[in-house]
């Protein structure tokens, strides 16, 4: 069960980078390394859950995106004008410490980014959230939560804007 104590915000140099470790070495690099330049350099938007003492539970990261409409599938884009691409928002990695798995945090940092997305969505345009699943159980992970993978690459998974809007409004 997930500490109540905890919350999700933006990565800032008070969380405990240092001592995250999820088990995937290029996951734990990112959060140590380069999140915070990401953040800095408006690449990534880096989001933790974490406790008060700056102890980090799990995070995810947010981008911009643009999908090749010529590699989208085509529920994705039914009814959509010819144009070569469409915006989106990359949900580009999320990670649970090793000691906090099984516990939930995978799924309410999920459904955070969803969240957030779809708030910025309204902003800036985004027709939907994608993501690259790093290996089979990351694909059962997204899959679970109604993701659907794009032609020819069952490692990419996306999700319609419009499904998260009908997860957040469900959620509220």
């Amino acid at each position: 069960m997930i500490p109540e104590e905890a919350d999700i915000e933006l990565l800032n140099k008070e969380h405990k980078r240092e001592l995250f470790s999820c088990g995937v070495d290029a996951l734990d690099i990112y959060l140590k390394q380069y999140a915070r330049q990401n953040l800095k350099k408006h690449i990534a938007g880096t989001f933790v859950h974490a406790l008060p003492d700056g102890t980090i539970l799990g995070y995810y990261s947010l981008s911009a995106f643009a999908i090749d409409l010529h590699k989208a599938p085509a529920a994705l884009l039914k009814g959509f004008p010819d144009y070569e691409s469409v915006p989106a928002t990359l949900l580009g990695r999320l990670a649970v410490d090793k000691q906090f798995k099984g516990k939930g945090v995978g799924g309410a940092l999920l459904v955070d980014a969803l969240s957030r997305s779809f708030s910025a969505s309204k902003v800036v345009g985004s027709m939907a959230v994608v993501v690259d699943a790093k290996d089979e159980q990351a694909v059962a992970f997204y899959s679970h939560y109604g993701f659907s993978t794009f032609l020819g690459d069952e490692s990419r998974l996306y999700l319609s804007m419009k499904q998260i809007e009908a997860l957040v409004c469900a959620i509220d």
